[in-house]
This record gives C-alpha cells, sequence and structure tokens, in this order.
C-alpha cells in the first residue's frame, strides 16, 4: 500500500497470518497477498478484478469489508486512534472503492459492537472527558459514520446504563441519597453525547 509507519507494519504481518490460513486460489487472496506485502496499490488492486464483476460479486465484497474490519479492529485495541491508523483504513477503503455507509449496512453489527466496547470502557471512571471526547470523534471518523449513524451507535451503548440506573433509583417508588446521587453522576457522566429519551424523562420524574 506504500504506507509506512509501525500500524501498516503490524497490519503486514496480520494479513500474513491471512495469508497463509485461508488460501484457495481466489481473487481475494491475491489481495491479501499484496496486502501482506504492502505493496496493494489502486492499480494492482484494479488488476487483480480486471474486467470481471469480481469487485460486485457478494462474496468478494463481503470478504474486503471482512479485510478492513481487521484494519480497524486493529486501531481501537489500545484505544488511541493514530494518524498512520487513520490514513490506512482510508487508503483501504478508497483503494477497495467502499461506498459511503456500505460497511455500516453490511457489518453494521460487528461495528456496533466494537465501537459499544469502546463506549463502555470511557465510563468506567462515572465520566467522558475532553480526551474520551476527542477519542469518540476520531472513531466516527475512523469508521467512516454519518453524524445520525454515529448517534444511533451511542445510544444502543448506553441505553441500557441510563435505564438500570433510573430503574434503580426509582425501584419501590423512592430513591436513597446514595442512589440519587449515582444517578446523577452517571447522567452528567452522559451528558455531552447522550440525550433521555422522553420515557426516560417522564421515567426521571418519580425519582425524588
Amino acid at each position: 500500500m506504500m504506507l509506512m509507519g509501525e500500524y501498516s507494519a503490524i497490519m503486514q504481518s496480520l494479513y500474513a497470518t491471512i495469508a497463509v490460513s485461508e488460501q484457495n486460489g481466489s481473487a481475494l487472496d491475491e489481495v491479501v497477498d499484496l496486502l501482506a506485502e504492502g505493496s496493494l496499490t489502486r492499480e494492482r488492486f484494479d488488476g487483480i478484478v480486471g474486467q470481471s464483476s469480481n469487485i460486485e460479486s457478494r462474496q468478494f465484497r463481503d470478504g474486503l469489508l471482512d479485510l478492513l474490519l481487521h484494519s480497524l479492529r486493529t486501531a481501537v485495541r489500545d484505544h488511541c486512534i493514530t494518524q498512520d491508523e487513520m490514513l490506512f483504513v482510508r487508503h483501504l477503503t478508497s483503494i477497495f472503492r467502499i461506498r459511503e455507509g456500505e460497511l455500516f449496512e453490511r457489518r453494521g453489527v460487528e461495528i456496533s459492537l466494537i465501537l459499544e466496547a469502546e463506549f463502555l470502557r470511557m465510563l468506567d471512571d462515572e465520566r467522558v472527558d475532553s480526551f474520551e471526547l476527542a477519542y469518540q470523534d476520531a472513531l466516527q471518523r475512523l469508521f467512516g459514520l454519518g453524524y445520525d449513524q454515529f448517534l444511533d451507535v451511542v445510544r444502543q451503548a448506553y441505553t441500557p446504563i441510563v435505564d438500570r440506573a433510573i430503574l434503580a433509583a426509582t425501584t419501590d417508588g423512592a430513591a436513597s441519597r446514595t442512589q440519587r446521587a449515582e444517578l446523577d453522576r452517571r447522567l452528567s457522566a452522559l451528558s455531552t453525547i447522550y440525550v433521555l429519551s422522553a420515557a426516560q424523562r417522564a421515567a426521571l420524574e418519580h425519582v425524588p
């Protein structure tokens, strides 16, 4: 891919492992081989695809999306997005001609699970600080998600947490000071990235 850096080297090693374990002589295997060598370019990719309909076949497209997901999982495993990682993912997306919204459309469950794990980790200290807000912005850009798509994932991740906190504070129709303080801390931690639903706001009316 003609990209240099620690992350690029890590991905070459990962793709080399895939190349050894999953070879079956397909066009996708040729793509993986070039990724493992660090020499995949748009021209070489187009040469593999040629005049065939490979690039639009379901199996081939799914394989490309899986290769991209490998790079995304690797990028977030240290909970920090570097410029090298961002460039690699964007370059791969461009070479594969991944259409806007295609990754989320075809791999929405996998993406949601990756992002939800990151969001929940950020709440370990009961707050979302400026560094974590910047990290969330980097995640949105790395995964190529639109604003509404990203908010949907955020809501999927945080709604169960908020619902459990509200339920704990409203059990038996009353809340202790400790429960209310805990609820306030959790809602404050989420206030910059999560908007309560009408049902959640209604439930809060029962919290003293």
